[in-house]
Parts: C-alpha cells; structure tokens; sequence
C-alpha cells in the first residue's frame, strides 16, 4: 500500500457508510441468516446437551448483529440454559452500538454480557495474564480474521480455550470468491498493513490441514451489485470501491495504475458476471467449524466394522438409522465407509426411497451407470456431468443426504491433476476430478451442501528407490497408468516424479517423502 493510501479502517465512520452500503447491495447478511436458522441450531444443540450453563467467546463483535441473532438461536434450542457470552471488540461506537442493540433485543435474560473493548491479541495477554482456567462451549470469529497480525495463533489460542465438545466457528470469504481472486492479484498493494491481513477461508483451510485439525466447512453463496463503482463520481459507488479495497477515498488517492488495474480486474469474469444489465461480484463466503463427531463418524470405524444404531445417533448429527433404513453404496470397488447392519433389513415396513446415499470410493471411481441407465457418469475433464449427481439426489426423501467423498482439490492429488491430468487421468474408465470441481458445480447450481475435510498423508519414499516393486505399484496407483515406471514416455516421467517430491505435493518428514493424501467429504441435501 503507497504512503498516499490509507487504510479504511482507521476511519471508522466512513467504514461505517461504507460497510451499510455493502448491506444495501449485497446478500451476504442473508447468506449468513440463512445459516444461522438452518445449520447453526444443530451445532448449538450438539454442544449443549445437558448442560446448564454454556459460555460464549464473540471475537470481532461489531456493532452486534449477527452475534444477537446468534444468542437467538442459542436461547431458542437451549432455552433453559445460563449464558455467559463476552464481547471482543476495539471500536469503542461499534460496541456502544451493540449495547443498544442489546437493550432492544427481547429475551435475553439468561444472558450476561462481558464487554471487552480490545483488540484479539489485547484479550489473549489479558486472559493469560489472568492465567483463567475457564473453558468454552462456543467461540465465533465472524469476519475479523482479516484484522489480526497473525491468523494461526490467533486460531490456535482461541481454540485452547474450548471444551471437550466446544466449537470454534469462523467466517471469511471463500478463496474461490471475487474477494479471494482480488486479494489474491492485488493483496500486496491493498490489503497488506499493520491492520488488514490478506486472508481467505483457503488460507485457514490450508493451515488446519497441515496441522491435522479436522473441520467441517459450509459454503454461503453471495453475491454483491458494483454496477455503480464503473460510474465516475458516484458516490455510492466510491463508497463500494472503498469497501471493496479497504482503501480509504480509493478512487482519489490509488495511483491511476494500480486504480485502472483493478477497476479492470473488478469487471472481469474472473470477478463479476453481467446480469441483466448489472455487474455482479461473487461474495461468497465459508464457514469453518470444529467438528469431531461426524469426523469420528466418516474416518475413524475400522474396514468392514459394524457400526449400530447407538453409535450413530452419539453424533448428534444427521445420520440417524431412524429414518436411514435404505442405504445405497455407489461404486466400482469395495466401499471404506461400512453399511449399518440395520440398514441393509427394513423391518415391518415396505422399503422406502433412500434418505442416505453414500458416494465412494474417494478415488473417482464414480459411474453411476452401474445402477442406472440413464447415468453418462463424468464428462469431458474438468466438466462435472450433473446427470449423476442430479439423479442420485432425485432418490432422496425430504430430509435425506448424499454423500460424495473424493480427494481434495488442494491435496498432491488435486495438484497432480492440475498439471498432468490431461496425460495421466483422462480414458473411457477414469476421469480428472476433484472436490474442489464438485462445489464449484454445486455452488453454480444453488444446490446447498457441508464439506468435512478428512486429512490423510501416504509415504511415496520408495517410488523414488528405481526398481523397487512397492514404488512401482505406487506410482501406477498415483498415475493410474499401468506399469507408469516403464511404460510412460521418458519426458513424461520426468516431470511426474520431479512434481511427486516437490512441495506442491509432498513434505519431507524424518527422511521420508510425505504425500498429500487429504480426501473432502461433501454431504448434500436433497
């Protein structure tokens, strides 16, 4: 950022004009609303069975909005619960707006508010200070991540202060989003200060699997209208372009490259689509959340392991063999994920429509012609056929779930595939596909779903040992080319096993070289 160009957010009542206009032209407050009344209860009810006390940590409060709508829905499912909620915020009127807010807001009583005006890193000195044993049940960061110096020990700090069955939540524009695109081509001119970090939900997605912490992420879709940014001297669209950039005044004080740059950028389709008539930026955001029960659920039964009805319903989630009495396997090898004993034998009735359908295995194996017909299975690479998808939904009863598990877009595979797909992965049997392509499609269809990262490593040492058999069958099972050592084109292997050991794709642990195995489970709705 040039010495001429100031931070927005040292002014905070232009980011206030700034951020109500957002609000005007955006759906974001009503991506996050939808959230909250429809995912959030579950996770609230999860965390608090049983007790009669639960205690809240809203980190980056501002002026209280969604953190109130939040404590709604936590009265709402816990009615007879004891709230202790503290407040983090360093913007003095932001948080006197809160406790208006607060004031107005009916049925609180059960809850007492802590007021911490202070910043993040302010309030961990204070507790470790205190040296507070006291552990949480919840703790949200709510778009404030951008705003701390250093992301992961903010997140770490703040998750040793959860209970066993506590939940960290956070929110932050999605890596794929306009926003992501923007900071990621212009970050270092715009966003890189002592108050502004850039960050995306990829970047924390990227640190919590390499630390191995298991997540389950929500993608919100939104969208935003910059039609009058494009209008010299608007002043609703300067206001935008402010918010946009966090650049305070933007358009009077960014040098004429950098403002024609992004004004460039902004109207590209890498950014913004045209929609009758209107220039629509993509402001989709994600939401992380700690939680281990369904993780326990998807990884960590044994192979073949029966699983019963009791240890299912522990998880406090959707899988419930109440209602799942019709499980489909959908796959061209033996599944990992074990069919319930209960499920395979309706009892005293008919048997139903399915209500849970599992999708495996991880390595895209994928064709549904093998139970139907009409299924073409995936099309030409890097095009999601939807016909599959869309049938295997068109199977599922009111509250039903499909489940597709494949390897991550970001893992060694999604990598690999990214730059040798074409040579390696493309025939008649296998395609070139990941998670990351799913959600994109999903995502462009309006079709809502929950991802759950699944990290996962595998040690390819021998592959780089010439002529050892377990190297050879582990480069053909990467590559998906038979006998990949002495078959492929001298050029071709090459490049692959030089890509196999970089750090795009592997790390070196203890001598050993460790690939990025990480698989995302994606769970739709019907």
């Amino acid at each position: 950022m040039t010495s001429r160009m100031k931070c927005l957010a040292l002014d905070y009542e232009r980011f206030h004009r700034c951020f109500r206009m957002f609000l005007e032209v955006s759906s974001e407050h009503q991506a996050t609303h939808k959230f909250i009344h429809e995912n959030l209860p579950d996770i609230l009810t999860c965390i608090g069975e049983g007790k009669t006390t639960f205690d809240v940590i809203s980190v980056g409060t501002g002026t209280g909005e969604v953190d109130l709508e939040i404590l709604s829905q936590l009265i709402k499912v816990l009615p007879d619960v004891k709230v202790g909620c503290d407040m983090v915020e360093p913007s003095e009127p932001m948080l006197e707006k809160c406790k208006e807010l607060v004031l107005r807001t009916p049925n609180l009583e059960n809850v007492n508010f802590t007021w911490n005006q202070m910043t993040a890193s302010e309030f961990e000195k204070r507790w470790r200070h205190r040296q507070s044993e006291k552990k949480l049940d919840f703790i949200h960061m709510i778009q404030m991540l951008y705003y701390v110096t250093d992301t992961a020990a903010t997140i770490s700090f703040f998750r040793s202060l959860l209970n066993e069955n506590g939940k960290l939540l956070i929110i932050l524009i999605a890596g794929e989003s306009s926003w992501g695109k923007l900071r990621c081509t212009y970050g270092n001119e715009l966003y890189c200060t002592e108050i502004t970090q850039c960050v995306t939900a990829a970047d924390i997605k990227r640190y919590l699997t390499a630390e191995g912490i298991s997540f389950e992420t929500f993608v919100l879709p939104s969208t935003m209208d910059i039609t009058e940014c494009f209008i010299p001297g608007d002043e609703k669209g300067e206001l935008l372009l402010d918010f946009l950039t966090e650049v305070l005044d933007f358009s009077h004080s960014a040098p004429p490259e950098l403002k024609a740059g992004v004004m460039s950028f902004l109207r590209s389709p890498d950014c913004s689509s045209q929609v009758n008539g209107r220039i629509i930026f993509s402001n989709n955001l994600e939401v992380l959340v700690w939680l281990l029960a369904v993780q326990y659920v998807l990884g960590h039964y044994p192979v073949g392991g029966p699983v019963t009805e009791a240890e299912l319903s522990d998880t406090g989630r959707y899988v419930s063999l109440r209602d799942a009495l019709v499980v489909f396997i959908v796959s061209c090898t033996d599944s990992r994920f074990p069919v319930p004993d209960a499920a395979k034998q309706p009892q005293n009735k008919t048997e139903p429509p399915p209500c849970f359908t599992v999708v495996e295995p991880s390595w895209v194996f994928f064709h549904g012609a093998h139970y139907c017909s009409k299924c073409d299975g995936w099309c030409d690479q890097k095009m999601v056929d939807c016909v599959t998808i869309s049938f295997f939904r068109s199977l599922l009863i009111e509250n039903g779930k499909l489940l597709i598990i494949l390897v991550a877009g970001e893992s060694g595979w999604g990598k690999l595939w990214d730059t040798y797909g074409k040579e390696l992965c493309c025939t008649e049997i296998t395609h070139w596909v990941t998670a990351a392509d799913i959600k994109r499609y999903l995502t462009a269809e309006g079709i809502s779903f929950e991802t759950f990262v699944l990290p996962s490593t595998m040690d390819i040492t021998e592959c780089f040992i010439p002529g050892d058999k377990k190297g050879e069958l582990l480069l053909d099972f990467l590559t998906e080319l038979q006998d990949f050592s002495h078959s492929a084109p001298p050029e071709l292997k090459a490049g692959v096993m030089s890509f196999l050991r970089s750090p795009d794709c592997s790390s070196q642990v203890n001598g050993r070289i460790i690939f990025n195995n990480n698989l995302e489970a994606l769970v739709l709705d019907p």
